[in-house]
């Protein structure tokens, strides 16, 4: 069993991942992590907003420095991965996970850049299912969801018996259903970016992948992970993984890390303090 995270030429998300891996080694010492690093000169980064010259304690890295950094720092095994063709997802990042492919091993727990880990990993793995990830929030909109697809969010799974590499070669194809309208799940996928993009949301939805992983767990032995395990978006009580994702992941940060230092959780008041207001002496 190891945990994987996917990177390309974005720093910022090389900073987010170097502080998933300092909690997660807080809590795992001898967990085994591969990184893979996809050299795509910047092409497939999202945009982030001005987040990326937030200044956290690190600096910027390139790949080879961040490989070197995961490695030394983490023990993490990196693969540099420069073969990688986008077809015609480019400018997609989500669609670099096709790369989960060419990962050995049989046990996979996947975890996004914007994750933090605060528990022991090692239980997760023991699951009845051969996949598992937490709530998607994306398949759900206006109180509705796509007919007879389980709902789930790809920011933290477990792949047993290998699936990931059967995952990641068929993501490119289920990508393609979600970009095409002429079909069931292009048109929900559609419906569901207009909805976001009136409330708020611009721009095309990293919930394209989350629903082309939806539409593939669906017809797989898989199950959702409990809230004492992962959370996502709001941190409720205490769990193992919190997936913040992007947008929160700033606001998350000074919780868990003074700089570049971890500091586990003391309390549920030093969690649930609301963004941007002082906690008393």
């Amino acid at each position: 069993m190891k945990v994987l995270y996917i990177l390309n030429e974005s720093s910022f998300y090389m900073k987010l991942a170097w502080f998933s891996m300092a909690s997660l080694r807080h809590y795992n010492p001898d967990m085994p992590i591969e990184v893979l690093l996809v050299r795509d000169g910047g092409r497939d980064s999202r945009d982030v907003a001005g987040r990326e010259r937030l200044w956290l304690g690190i600096p910027d890295m390139d790949l080879e420095q961040f490989a070197h950094e995961a490695s030394s720092r983490f023990g993490a095994v990196p693969t540099l991965v420069s073969d990688y063709d986008p077809g015609l997802e480019a400018g997609f990042t989500p669609a670099q996970r096709s790369e989960f492919s060419r990962v050995e091993g049989e046990e996979i727990l996947f975890l996004d850049a914007d994750t933090f880990v605060l528990g022991e990993l090692g239980p997760l793995f023991s699951s009845p299912h051969d996949v598992m990830a937490d709530r998607n929030m994306w398949t759900s909109f206006s109180g509705t969801e796509l007919d007879g697809t389980k709902s789930f969010n790809s920011g933290v799974v477990l792949f047993k018996r290998g699936l990931h590499r059967e995952y990641g070669g068929s993501l490119h194809r289920l990508l393609a259903r979600t970009r095409d309208d002429g079909t069931r799940d292009g048109r929900w996928m559609r419906e569901a970016e207009r909805y976001w993009s009136e409330r708020g949301y611009s721009g095309a939805l990293t919930g394209r992948e989350e629903l082309a992983f939806c539409l593939w767990a669906t017809e797989r032995d898989s199950g959702q992970f409990g809230d004492r395990d992962v959370q996502t978006i709001n941190y409720r009580h205490p769990t193992r993984v919190f997936h913040t994702m992007t947008p929160y992941w700033i606001q998350n940060w000074p919780r868990f890390f003074d700089g570049p230092r971890f500091k586990p959780p003391r309390s549920m008041r030093q969690i649930l303090v609301p963004s941007g207001r002082s906690k008393k002496k």
